[in-house]
């Protein structure tokens, strides 16, 4: 059961077999409501302060399973998502170079700010500052590029087109990279900032790969056929 849940990627109480899943759980659950307010603009308008009602409650109430699901502060980041978009579509984004200098550093001073433990970890605070930050980031550079004052590159669409691999494949490259380190005793003597580079290089290098071979080819034969 514990494999069907994860594969279908339905939320049931405990992390899916490969454990970033869990945000794809929450992500389903926008498309379905998302797609609900495609069909009733009335109806998706009543899922929506009531998924906000639910979250604020969640921010002050502890929830047992399966409302601790619906209540967690995470969902609010879809909210900023959809006013990114909104904002970038209209143009209104003034200055987006110092947008994103600020975001970039907003979302660093919250990271080290949480590390030193004076934000609870994942906790309401530190995921709202973490969503704005991002917020400003991506619609300052959104806004950037569609000005044509930023260009990704071939080099930058290569990632781009990789980060969803990046993101599912990384836990498990950077594992696979410490239990080796470990079994050969390199953990001993690496400094910890080498080690955190070679993990990242290694998830980066991997699913760059992973996406070439399987999405992009994959594609290349559904063209073909």
């Amino acid at each position: 059961g514990h494999l069907v849940a994860s594969l279908l990627l339905l939320p049931h109480g405990q992390d899916p077999v490969l454990g970033v899943g869990w945000t794809l759980e929450h992500e389903m659950l926008f498309y379905l409501a998302f797609a609900v307010a495609i069909v009733s603009r009335r109806l998706g308008l009543v899922l929506i302060v009531a998924g906000v009602g639910l979250t604020i409650a969640g921010c002050l109430v502890r929830f047992s399973f399966p409302l601790d699901f619906l209540a967690v502060p995470y969902h609010l980041q879809f909210l900023m998502g959809v006013a990114v978009a909104v904002v970038v579509e209209a143009g209104r984004v003034p200055a987006p170079g110092p947008v994103v200098v600020a975001g970039a550093l907003g979302f660093l001073g919250t990271g080290l700010a949480e590390n030193a433990g004076l934000l609870v970890w994942s906790g309401p605070v530190s995921i709202l500052l973490f969503g704005t930050c991002a917020m400003l980031v991506i619609a300052g550079i959104a806004t950037l590029e569609q000005r044509g004052r930023l260009a990704m590159g071939t080099a930058g669409r290569l990632l781009g087109g990789a980060s969803y691999a990046i993101y599912l494949f990384h836990t498990i490259v950077i594992g696979l990279l410490v239990r080796a380190g470990a079994e050969l005793g390199l953990l001993r003597w690496v400094p910890g900032w080498l080690m955190l580079l070679a993990g990242a290089v290694a998830a980066i290098g991997a699913s760059v790969v992973l996406h070439i071979v399987v999405e992009i080819g994959r594609a290349s034969c559904r063209e073909k056929v």
